[in-house]
């Protein structure tokens, strides 16, 4: 039986066409950064294990030999993987696994994914499955499989299509972010070099105050100045869902802009 010990999940970069992006390198630190993410809506351990599953399908030798040939200078039209993952991962994600049917495409609905899966994965082929499942041994601890599951058991129908989204977002942000690292490491070298939250709540302050300081008294502003004013005192509440239902010209933007600059200075929120 044989198996490519040198999977790949992309080509080299322009800055160095001799250091391929390993695949097992890409799914563990996609599962570092999306458990990372996942953590502020306390479901880092599902995050975590999607994005180390994410990318499994790269693993068949047909994607393998697509990435050879790109490499070689041809043009070639892409070859699906994220079906094959998918299916590869439905047994032990369920409804969560239409992030990594989707994170390349976007979600799809549930009515949509057993039909997605059977039209474009090749995880029955035997020498797919194969790769693929030599992969998910090598990444996957058997031992977090029972935990991940009653993880998600635990989530109602309710709360269920806002964690699949929730979760969808981690890893496409993972994913990218991991992905940059490998083709553009000086653009990764840049993030996180930016101002506190409070830098950015003092300069709308300001702003606000500058724009608001010799409006007319007319009914539309003292609607908005209203508003305005509703969203700085929700701002201190403790953190939870709220809901801004304005009509158009009521100055939704700046106001729901101030209520998330303020919320996230009072209660030390990062993002």
């Amino acid at each position: 039986m044989y198996l490519n010990m040198n999977r790949n999940a992309h080509t080299p970069s322009l800055g160095d066409p001799e250091e391929w992006h390993s695949l097992t390198d890409h799914l563990t630190a996609v599962a570092d950064k999306a458990g990372k993410f996942g953590s502020k809506f306390n479901l880092g351990d599902v995050c975590h294990f999607m994005g180390l599953l994410h990318d499994v399908g790269k693993a068949d030798p047909s994607f393998q030999d697509y990435l050879l040939k790109c490499a070689a200078g041809r043009k070639l039209k892409s070859t699906p993987h994220a079906a094959t993952g998918a299916e590869a991962a439905s047994s032990m994600l369920g409804v969560f696994t239409l992030a990594i049917l989707g994170h390349h495409a976007g979600l799809t609905n549930v009515s949509n994914f057993r039909s997605s899966l059977k039209l474009s994965s090749r995880y029955q082929l035997k020498d797919v499955r194969q790769e693929v499942d030599a992969v998910i041994s090598e990444v996957i601890d058997d031992s977090i499989i029972p935990q991940v599951r009653n993880v998600i058991k635990n989530i109602s129908m309710d709360e269920c299509a806002y964690f699949v989204r929730m979760c969808f977002s981690a890893l496409v942000d993972a994913d990218f972010l991991d992905t940059e690292h490998h083709f553009s490491p000086e653009i990764t070298r840049l993030r996180g070099q930016y101002p506190d939250i409070s830098y950015y709540k003092s300069a709308l302050d300001e702003y606000m105050q500058q724009k608001t300081s010799n409006v007319p008294n007319t009914p539309v502003n003292m609607a908005r100045a209203k508003v305005l004013s509703s969203c700085r005192e929700k701002a201190q509440c403790p953190p939870g869902v709220y809901r801004l239902t304005v009509p158009t010209g009521g100055g939704k933007t700046l106001s729901s802009l101030t209520f998330a600059l303020d919320h996230a200075v009072k209660w030390n929120k990062d993002r």
